[in-house]
C-alpha cells in the first residue's frame, strides 16, 4: 500500500508531466509505464521525497543504511543552476551518509529513465521517458562525476544492413543457431527469459532486479492486440542464449528495445545474425521503419553501418560522488 504522503507526491509529479506534454503522441502510454514504476518503486525500495520552492524530487535506497541512492521523479519549477532542490537533494543525501547518486531512474531500469539531451523535435515514441533539453543542462551544471550518453536512431532502407549482417547470421545457423519469431509469449517461455534477464544485465548501469512476478506483471501485453513482431528468442543448440524484444510504435514502424545475448556468447557475432533476421521479419511484417532505441552510445553492434541511420534523440543520465 502506498502511504497518502507519496501518493499526493506522486499525483502533483504526474499532473506536471500531464500539463507540460499534453497533446504529445504516447503519453498515456508513457504516464501508465510511470504509474507501474511508481507501484513498483515503493513496493521495493526506501523512499525519501525532497521538496522545495525550486521543485520536487525522490531519493531511493535499495536497503536501509545503503551509501549509494537513485534520483528520480523530478518535477522542477525553474532550471536555475544554483537551484535549492539540487542543493536539498545533496544535503539529505550527505545526511544519510550516501557517497554515490545515480539518475534519473525510477526504482530500476527496466521503467522509463534517461533526459533527453537533444531532438530534432520528432514526437515522442513508446518508452521514452519525456523530457526535454532543460533538465539535461541543469544537470550538466551540477557537474556530475559521470555522464552517460545514449542515442535514437531510424532506419528505413534495410538493404545495406542486412548484405552487412547476413554472414553472421548464415554462419552461426550453420553452427546450430536459431532464432524465433513471437507474435506473444505464453507463461512458460517469460519463465524461461527470466531465468536468463540477471546473467545478461546484472552489472549494467542502473540495473535493479525485479521477481519472477512482476517480469510477467510488467512484459505481458497490455493490451489484446497480437503486434506483427514481439520478440525474438536466440537460442544455440536448442539452448535459450538471447533475446530481442520490440514494440510496435505503430503499424509501420517497429522499435527494436533491446537485444541480450548471455556473457559467454557475446563478442562472437551472434548479435549481427540477431540484426539480420530482425530486419527480414520487420520486412516480412510490413514494418517499413525500424527505431533502434535508446542504445548506449559506447554500446553498438560492432561492424553494423551508421551512415544510412539518422539519430533523431540524444539523452544522458548522470552520477555523481558526494
Amino acid at each position: 500500500m502506498i502511504p497518502d504522503f507519496l501518493e499526493m507526491f506522486y499525483s502533483s509529479y504526474k499532473d506536471n508531466l500531464s500539463l507540460r506534454f499534453e497533446g504529445q503522441p504516447n503519453l498515456e502510454s508513457f504516464l501508465k509505464e510511470l504509474e507501474s514504476a511508481f507501484k513498483w518503486t515503493n513496493s521495493n525500495m526506501l523512499l525519501k521525497p525532497i521538496e522545495s520552492n525550486d521543485g520536487s524530487a525522490i531519493l531511493m535506497f535499495r536497503e536501509k543504511n545503503a551509501t549509494e541512492a537513485y534520483f528520480g521523479y523530478t518535477t522542477f519549477y525553474n532550471y536555475k543552476h544554483h537551484s535549492n532542490l539540487w542543493s536539498k537533494i545533496l544535503e539529505v543525501s550527505k545526511k544519510m551518509n550516501i557517497k554515490h547518486l545515480k539518475g534519473p531512474i525510477h526504482g530500476t531500469t527496466f521503467f522509463p529513465y534517461r533526459f533527453i539531451s537533444k531532438s530534432d523535435g520528432s514526437p515522442f515514441f513508446k518508452g521514452e521517458y519525456f523530457s526535454n533539453e532543460k533538465e539535461h543542462h541543469f544537470m550538466v551544471a551540477q557537474a556530475p562525476k559521470k555522464t552517460l550518453t545514449y542515442s535514437s536512431v531510424y532506419r528505413t532502407n534495410y538493404n545495406n544492413v542486412m548484405n552487412i549482417s547476413k554472414p553472421y547470421y548464415i554462419k552461426f545457423k550453420n553452427r546450430g543457431l536459431k532464432i524465433k519469431h513471437w507474435r506473444s509469449i505464453d507463461k512458460p517461455l517469460f519463465d524461461e527469459l527470466y531465468g536468463i534477464i540477471e546473467k545478461i544485465f546484472n552489472s549494467n548501469w542502473g540495473y535493479n532486479r525485479i521477481s519472477q512476478e512482476d517480469f510477467f506483471k510488467l512484459f505481458s501485453p497490455k493490451s489484446n492486440m497480437s503486434p506483427k513482431m514481439l520478440l525474438h528468442t536466440v537460442h544455440m543448440n536448442q539452448n535459450l542464449i538471447g533475446f530481442c524484444s520490440y514494440t510496435e510504435n505503430d503499424e509501420n514502424t517497429l522499435i527494436c528495445k533491446t537485444i541480450g545475448i548471455l556473457p559467454e556468447y557475446q563478442r562472437m557475432g551472434i548479435a549481427p545474425a540477431v540484426v539480420y533476421k530482425m530486419h527480414a521479419d520487420a520486412i516480412d511484417s510490413k514494418y517499413n521503419k525500424m527505431i533502434y532505441a535508446l542504445v548506449m552510445d559506447d554500446n553498438r553492434v560492432k561492424n553494423m553501418p551508421a551512415p544510412d541511420v539518422t539519430t533523431f534523440r540524444s539523452y544522458a543520465s548522470y552520477e555523481f560522488d558526494l
